[in-house]
């Protein structure tokens, strides 16, 4: 797949409307890798129900030999001074990853670089968006992909990133998470390495953050075949009643993509990376009713923009939700032909197939509605 250039340039905008510009590209995996702290984390070892036995490099999980996860579970500390909005960011981006069960990041001077040229140039020609005219100065590559590689990163196999402008750069990552394909992209599975930059345009305490991340190897960090994710998590609260506006814009019916205030937040769901998963019905549902809202559900078979992967599913209500209040997302689905449920094992979320009572999350709203960043 070669890098998607339909991307809009980043709109900065004033409070409430925050605009997002995305970028991901990804080729066919092939081969094998890994790297980073290997962490078994497969329910049972040994001889599989066909009497198989497992190899060595191998566990056995509902019923399957496969890999087990391979995760970076610790990072050196990156050199960013001490209290910088890099190294809040750096360290937030991480804590939320840590979170759901997914590798952490490390950091990547290459693409640092690559993401202050950026940002440089961003300032300097008072512009947004991804790519970069060669004409105007500053320029050191057309293509995220164009200025890692002039920034001394080399990789063919992933890199993306996202755009966002906030009062700090921690509200710059979760406005970021506050979306759905800007999400999408910092749950990604199999990547290693991040760098990132800030800069502002007016310098009256807004700043912007350009961050970018990807792997060098084919494979990347991987997860256990039985890993799963809801975020928001459950019992999370303080939960914004909407979400962030993003470019580019999830829901055709706002082609100006300012959703910010009419839709509800968006709730999302992940097996492992390489699972394909077969969604039978996936709702929300306000505390005290029986009726599941009326809500947006993609999947990567109906998502408008073709973003969301194959693994991923997510539900949106179709107007904001309500202050103070607490809401239940449960979703079926099969994988591999079998309908599953989740189980929490070690606090992380894990599915057993073989079982359709399928998978809930329950979260609180916050009793007003947040700023989008």
């Amino acid at each position: 797949m070669k890098e998607d250039t339909n991307m809009k340039n980043l709109k900065i905008t004033t409070f409430p409307v925050l605009r997002l510009s995305a970028l991901a590209t990804a080729l066919a995996l092939t081969g094998c890798g890994g790297g980073g702290s290997s962490t078994p984390s497969g329910s049972n070892t040994g001889t599989g129900g066909t009497g198989t036995t497992c190899g060595t490099s191998q566990v056995l999980i509902n019923g399957v030999c496969t890999m087990p996860a391979d995760l970076q579970t610790s990072v050196p500390t990156p050199p960013f001074p001490a209290g910088s909005e890099e190294l809040k960011s750096f360290n937030y981006l991480n804590d939320f990853r840590k979170s759901l069960g997914l590798g952490l990041l490390a950091y990547s001077p290459e693409l640092t670089l690559s993401a202050a040229n950026h940002a440089n140039y961003l300032k300097i020609n008072q512009v947004g968006g991804f790519d970069e005219d060669p004409l105007k100065p500053g320029f050191t590559g057309k293509t995220l992909s164009d200025r890692a590689n002039f920034a001394g990163y080399k990789t063919n196999q992933f890199i993306s990133g996202g755009l966002a402008l906030a009062n700090t750069s921690s509200g710059a990552i979760q406005a970021l998470i506050n979306t759905i394909y800007h999400r999408s992209i910092l749950i990604d599975q199999s990547v290693r390495d991040v760098g990132s930059a800030t800069y502002c345009f007016t310098c009256d305490g807004s700043v912007a953050l350009n961050i970018i991340l990807a792997r060098k190897d084919t494979i990347g960090q991987r997860n256990a075949s039985d890993f799963a994710m809801f975020y928001p998590v459950n019992k999370q609260t303080n939960v914004n009643l909407t979400m962030a506006g993003e470019t580019t814009n999830p829901f055709p019916e706002y082609p100006d993509g300012l959703v910010y205030g009419k839709v509800g937040y968006p709730i999302s769901f992940a097996l492992e990376a390489s699972q394909t998963l077969n969604l039978k019905d996936f709702t929300l549902t306000e505390a005290g009713s029986t009726m599941p809202l009326n809500a947006y559900v993609y999947t990567a078979l109906n998502d408008p923009q073709k973003f969301i992967p194959k693994n991923e599913a997510w539900i949106t209500a179709k107007a904001q939700l309500k202050p103070s209040t607490t809401y239940t997302a449960v979703l079926h689905g099969s994988v591999n032909g079998q309908d599953f449920s989740c189980v929490v094992e070690n606090g992380n979320l894990k599915i057993v197939v073989g079982k359709s009572d399928g998978c809930t999350t329950s979260f609180t709203t916050a009793d007003r509605l947040l700023p989008s960043f």
